[in-house]
Order: C-alpha cells, then sequence, then structure tokens
C-alpha cells in the first residue's frame, strides 16, 4: 500500500509539472475565448490515457502513470468550471463547442491511443 501511494506521488509531481508547463506555454497571450490550454492538455492526457490502457503493466507502475502522471495533468474540474463560465455569460455557442469538442475528441483520442498502445505491444 504504501508503494502504491508513493508511485502514484511521483507520477503526480511530473503531471502538475507538466500541466502547469504546458498550460503557461499555450496561454501566454490569452487571445482565445476558448480555453484552449485545458482542452489542449485534456486531449493529450485523453491520448496518453488510451496508451496507458492498452499496455500489460504492473499496478504500481500504472498507478504511476494513470493516476499519478496523468490524472494531475489533466483536470475536469477547471473543464467545468469554465463550461459554467460560458452558460454564466450566456456563451452557448462556445459551451457546445468546448463540451462537445471535448466529449466526442476525448473519446476519439481515447481509442487512438488504444490503437497505439496494442501496437507498441
Amino acid at each position: 500500500m504504501i508503494l502504491n501511494g508513493f508511485m502514484v506521488a511521483i507520477g503526480a509531481v511530473f503531471g502538475v509539472l507538466g500541466r502547469a508547463s504546458l498550460s503557461k506555454a499555450i496561454d501566454k497571450e490569452k487571445r482565445h475565448a476558448f480555453p484552449m490550454a485545458t482542452f489542449t492538455i485534456n486531449m493529450i492526457g485523453c491520448f496518453l490515457l488510451g496508451i496507458i490502457a492498452a499496455l500489460p503493466i504492473n499496478t504500481p507502475f500504472l498507478l504511476m502513470l494513470a493516476t499519478g502522471l496523468i490524472g494531475t495533468f489533466t483536470t475536469f474540474s477547471t473543464f467545468n468550471v469554465e463550461n459554467v463560465r460560458f452558460l454564466r455569460e450566456k456563451k452557448y455557442s462556445l459551451f457546445l463547442r468546448y463540451a462537445g469538442g471535448t466529449c466526442i475528441f476525448g473519446i476519439l483520442l481515447i481509442y487512438a491511443g488504444m490503437v497505439v498502445g496494442k501496437w507498441l505491444i
């Protein structure tokens, strides 16, 4: 149990550093109404999680990658805060594109990642 917690913590450190760095790079000029950083990070996370899900790896390492790394790299809560903001501001088109695009492309990228992951085996 201690090993599992330690592995998640190691993955979390790299996930949060990756998210902060990539988010800062994408939002450098904040010219978008669309939350490009969160969308991009979540789509990358979906693809990587698809690959991880297809690999035959042991539990502690799986926890490090899936829960620690990808769990802290992506963010469902930020996604929802941004959607609520769009609804409150009556930006329904942005809401539909963001919520729909995230769900549809997220599922497609999980599948694509799984295909790549099985190909790697």
